[in-house]
């Protein structure tokens, strides 16, 4: 109700800011009559928040432990696994085997509000099947068909739904329906109300992946060659949501209710009295209209030749090829920077979805923005990674065997953090944050800039991504040699050096970082002062590797070794 009149400290009237008599050049403000805000002044948004924080149920004995209330919390884990698995002798050509499994764990924790309110759960559901085919065609050849399917689904929900700020009508705040419930709110001396968490995200959030997989393989005995042949394509759907809840965040410090704009807020002031007024030092929602829906598929043919050249050599001869088709966004809403320009770059093909989603009157962007072909902003595919492999083992004579071997392995980046990296920050997904100072608040009253998703996407402080259209797809090269020795009848000794070096791994570099320390403002020394911080996603992380193994194996009687 306002009346701070027994809370053991004193609240002042932000509205009366004036000239500090006692210290010139300084502001100081008035206190509220009674130490009580007025009706008149209470904040609906400020008013309705406060009353969902429970009212004191506890006294310590001990003056020093300000602990005001106590409440039990629950923490669930439930776990269960399904497996079914089937084989079919068709005949005594042909096999049939299947298999299915399916895992589901869930986790809920309580939050310290009432009715749920912070309260959340984390689903953890997979599923995997497969179906073989097994054909002996002649005595020599035999092929193999499988097919699978695999799916991840990890929903992080809110236990309660209310629509908690849309009805005081912050001007732009924005909930999104999959968002709704009890927004984050910091205040000052109070223990913070945030979703509980089970893991590394936080409610509301959902990861969806599938991945479809068709391989066959044909195994052939050759005189003195044993060869495998083959290919396969798979197909990788990604669907990731994340939003705020409640639509975002507010903070409330205490600081405008001080005596003085910057004030210390020490115990027991509290951040309260700001919030009651409905005046907040930091105000953050979300635009994120819908999940992120990222796709590619692979394709990969291989041979493989062990050939018994002699009774002492034999040489392992190997060539696959892989194709990666780059991430595509299932409505190309996905975005890119132009180092030569500066300008943030989104597909041509994603106006319409501009439009509809943002309300911008025939998808025009601001400033700073522009259209362009679809292979001006994703990465272009590569279509020549072919991988030799070579390996070779020669028996001296009975108790020694030389081995060595080289190859090359192409590998797609499957870390969300890289694949999303285009489709975050763009004008489908990203928060607004409006900030106030020491002695001028974010008045709830006021919400966001004005301009609404025009001027949040024109600001200088909005971010980019950046990634090379042009880019080698990861690989490693791998080489070994070993020496094998028995000296001893019941003695092996072995030796060998193990190698690797991969290139075009990625890695996530600041694309636009101020340049050395200087009085200037930080964005007049920074590389695009017309765009915020942002990441460059470079595929430059290169490495190598070096080892030598030395083993010796004794075999005793009766079966036991050393």
């Amino acid at each position: 109700d306002g009346d701070f009149s027994s809370s053991g400290y004193t609240i002042y009237d932000p509205a009366t800011l004036h000239a500090d008599p006692q210290k010139p050049g300084s502001t100081v403000r008035d206190p509220f009559p009674g130490n009580v805000i007025p009706q008149s002044r209470i904040s609906a948004a400020g008013s309705g928040l406060v009353n969902y924080y429970p009212n004191p149920n506890f006294v310590s004995p001990n003056a020093n432990i300000r602990t005001n209330y106590l409440t039990q919390l629950r923490a669930r884990d439930t776990s269960n696994l399904y497996n079914i698995k089937g084989d079919v002798v068709v005949n005594d050509l042909s096999s049939v085997a299947a298999h299915y499994s399916h895992q589901q764990r869930i986790q809920s924790t309580d939050g310290w509000l009432p009715d749920g309110r912070i309260s959340s759960s984390t689903s953890l559901n997979g599923d995997n099947a497969g179906l073989n085919y097994t054909r002996v065609l002649n005595p020599n050849v035999v092929t193999e068909v499988r097919a699978s399917y695999n799916r991840t689904d990890m929903p992080v929900v809110l236990e309660n739904h209310e629509n908690v700020l849309d009805p005081y009508n912050i001007p732009g705040w924005n909930t999104n329906v999959f968002g709704r419930g009890f927004p984050t709110i910091s205040l000052t001396n109070i223990s913070g109300a945030a979703p509980t968490r089970q893991g590394p995200f936080g409610p509301p959030f959902r990861l969806a992946e599938n991945t479809y997989q068709l391989l066959d393989t044909t195994s052939w005995q050759w005189g003195n060659h044993s060869i495998k042949f083959g290919g396969g394509v798979d197909n990788q759907r990604l669907s990731r949501y994340q939003a705020r809840s409640g639509g975002g965040s507010l903070t409330f410090n205490g600081t405008y209710t001080t005596a003085t704009p910057g004030a210390a807020v020490s115990v027991p002031r509290t951040g309260v009295p700001d919030m009651l007024l409905g005046l907040s030092s930091n105000l953050l929602t979300q635009y994120g209209f819908d999940a992120i829906r990222i796709y590619n598929y692979r394709v990969n043919g291989f041979i493989q030749d062990d050939w018994h050249v002699t009774h002492n050599l034999t040489l392992n001869l190997g060539l696959r090829y892989d194709f990666f088709r780059p991430y595509h966004e299932e409505q190309d809403r996905i975005a890119n920077f132009d180092l030569a320009t500066g300008i943030r770059l989104v597909p041509e093909s994603a106006r319409k979805v501009v439009q509809n989603t943002l309300g911008l009157p025939n998808g025009d962007l601001p400033p700073g923005w522009a259209y362009a072909p679809l292979d001006k902003v994703i990465p272009h595919a590569n279509w020549r990674d072919f991988s030799p492999r070579l390996g070779v083992a020669y028996a001296v004579n009975k108790n020694l065997v030389l081995r060595g071997g080289w190859g090359i392995y192409y590998s797609l980046t499957s870390s969300n953090s890289f694949n999303n990296s285009g489709t975050e920050g763009n004008p489908f997904f990203f928060d607004f944050t409006v900030q106030g100072d020491a002695s001028t608040p974010v008045k709830l009253t006021d919400g966001f800039t004005s301009g609404g998703i025009w001027n949040v996407l024109a600001s200088p402080s909005f971010g980019a991504y950046y990634g090379p259209l042009d880019r080698g797809t990861p690989y490693a090269q791998k080489y070994s040699a070993t020496i094998e020795w028995s000296p001893l009848k019941n003695t092996a000794v072995s030796a060998g050096y193990v190698g690797q070096t991969t290139f075009n791994f990625p890695t996530l570099a600041s694309g636009n970082q101020a340049q050395v320390p200087a009085a200037t403002p930080v964005i007049s020394r920074q590389p695009y002062p017309n765009v915020g911080f942002f990441w460059m996603y470079l595929t430059a992380a290169d490495s190598n590797y070096n080892a030598m193994t030395i083993s010796v194996k004794q075999r005793y009687t009766h079966g036991f070794s050393l």
